[in-house]
């Protein structure tokens, strides 16, 4: 979960050529004229389209107000009630 007072705004052209940057020993860590690493740039990208969109199976993106919408009367996790979730 990544999280901020202000607004994150997702700048796309930015991170594709911060992906296209990476490199692993010299080697670029993508290809785009590989068609798999190509597919994979897209995928990643598809994750910032699906913002706010109910998903069965999970939530990639997620606004603060969706957020707060779909938590609606669920209780709230903190240091002080987290003693069931540890095992002795």
């Amino acid at each position: 979960m990544i999280v901020s007072d202000a607004p994150i705004n997702i700048d796309i052209r930015s991170l594709i050529q911060t992906i296209k940057s990476y490199t692993i020993d010299g080697t670029p860590a993508m290809d785009l004229s590989n068609p798999r690493h190509k597919k994979k740039l897209i995928e990643i990208l598809r994750i910032f389209e699906g913002v706010d969109q109910d998903r069965s199976w999970t939530h990639e993106m997620e606004s603060r107000d969706h957020l707060l919408k779909r938590t609606e009367g669920l209780g709230i996790v903190t240091d002080d009630n987290m003693l069931t979730e540890w095992r002795r």
